[in-house]
């Protein structure tokens, strides 16, 4: 079985911390998501991991009906305790 490829644009920005320490901050716009890393290779990692645990909730239609309930118990006013992602991804 071929792997799915997928290309999206990551921009990694170098940040100091509130002590003087850099950080590297990566951003993947296209999907709302951004990580970081104390070195780009790091930042590169885990923008990756992140964007692997996107797909993997986006192709989920339960995950993405949780996600639009909560949201629209947002618009209306309403609270609701939500899961942590990790939670999700175990169903």
């Amino acid at each position: 079985m071929q792997k799915e490829k997928y290309f999206m644009d990551v921009v990694i920005q170098k940040e100091t911390l509130s002590d003087g320490a850099p950080i590297y901050v990566a951003h993947c716009a296209s999907l709302g998501i951004a990580s970081q890393g104390k070195d780009i290779e790091e930042a590169m990692a885990n923008i990756k991991e992140a964007m692997q645990a996107t797909r993997e909730i986006m192709s989920n239609p339960e995950t993405m009906q949780q996600i639009a309930e909560s949201e629209e118990d947002i618009r209306q006013g309403r609270t609701k305790i939500i899961n942590a992602v990790s939670d999700v991804l175990r169903k």
